[in-house]
């Protein structure tokens, strides 16, 4: 049953990709541990970001173009949008900061479980926060009237679920509420086999309450460099990019994602490739006793272990030892200790995660 909870606690969030933390913590030696904690393309950078940054020298130099202006048209270009439609940000999640401060809310409405980002950004802008906390993280579970100069999140496809939204119903919904402002995260849709006819990219410049998140760097595989932008209506862009400071993504992201444009047939080999990965992960995951995959249409998996005796933190133990992070689901709030989340990398190295989580299970029945 879906339940409301408000909360201004300062809950630290732990996210994954920290492979040296998890080293220290289970004094780990030995070969690099093969990270499934953290959901980037497992084809890595396309070729074109690769010489970007094999010759950073020559990007770094000068200051980065101010507001990431070029990169900003060709984004334009791209969903059919104006210049000022689009922010570039540094990573998505500096974007997800800005919105709270830069969008009129009393209150940010977070449907659970989801990025933890969403709820901290509210806080610190001082919003209270109302979580809406559903397993099934499901739309319509939400008020069907959603209060007056609320800013709500839905993640699109959901982390750490991997469910998107029917897109016509998610509008119909964004619209019928015209005084909340709607904060889409499509940072995972560039993994979704049906991006083109799911994605609300299209929809944003011209809705007053729609602001459609995207990330470059999970897809381009350069979470060190961090590159994301959004696509809002040029009222909300501009109040969005009026809290942002001027060089506020330096000029190799800026230059990566130029180059990473100019190759979009890169985006349709990966979707390809991670489908197919994942059905095969996800098939031999269900084999495995008393564990439970749920379909995802990201480039990850939640897992739910059935044995009352174990818990994800364990598994994550486990693992570690054998050379595997996953990420322990059970800081999302709607999850509890049986949760997981791994991420989808090549097939030979997705089969060696599920032998260890059998071997793992297996081991103490």
């Amino acid at each position: 049953m879906t339940s409301v909870r408000s909360s201004i606690s300062n809950r630290v969030a732990a996210h994954g990709g920290n492979t040296t933390a998890a080293r220290r913590q289970f004094a780990l030696d030995g070969p690099p541990i093969i990270d499934f904690s953290a959901s980037i393309n497992p084809l890595s950078m396309p070729e074109s970001v690769r010489r970007v940054l094999n010759d950073a020298s020559s990007h770094c130099a000068a200051y980065p173009e101010p507001r990431s202006r070029t990169l900003v048209g060709a984004l334009a270009k791209l969903h059919g949008a104006a210049l000022q439609n689009i922010v570039v940000g540094n990573g998505s999640n500096e974007l997800i900061y800005l919105i709270p401060r830069a969008v009129r809310a009393r209150r940010g409405v977070v449907l659970e479980p989801a990025f933890s980002e969403y709820s901290r950004a509210c806080r610190a802008a001082r919003l209270r926060t109302c979580r809406v906390v559903s397993p099934a993280a499901d739309f319509n579970m939400m008020p069907v009237h959603v209060a007056p100069h609320s800013l709500v999140w839905l993640g699109h496809p959901n982390n750490p679920t991997g469910r998107g939204w029917e897109r016509d119903e998610l509008m119909a919904w964004i619209d019928s509420q015209p005084y909340a402002t709607f904060v889409i995260d499509e940072a995972f849709m560039p993994f979704c086999d049906d991006e083109p006819v799911q994605t609300l990219g299209g929809h944003a410049a011209s809705r007053t309450n729609l602001i459609v998140l995207r990330s470059l760097t999970k897809i381009l595989a350069i979470p060190g460099l961090r590159l994301g932008y959004l696509v809002a209506s040029a009222e909300l862009a501009g109040r969005i990019r009026r809290q942002q400071p001027t060089w506020s993504v330096n000029a190799l992201a800026q230059a990566a994602g130029l180059a990473a444009l100019g190759d979009l047939a890169f985006i349709d080999r990966t979707r390809e490739f991670v489908g197919r990965a994942r059905d095969e992960l996800f098939g031999r995951l269900r084999a495995i006793p008393s564990i439970e995959p749920f379909p995802s249409e990201a480039n990850f998996l939640l897992v739910r272990i059935g044995r009352p005796d174990r818990s994800s933190a364990w598994l994550r133990e486990q693992l570690a030892r054998r050379g595997f992070l996953i990420r322990d689901a059970s800081n999302f709030r709607g999850l509890n200790s049986s949760y997981f989340r791994v991420a989808v990398l090549d097939p030979a190295t997705n089969r060696r995660l599920a032998n260890a989580i059998a071997q793992a299970l297996e081991r103490d029945e």
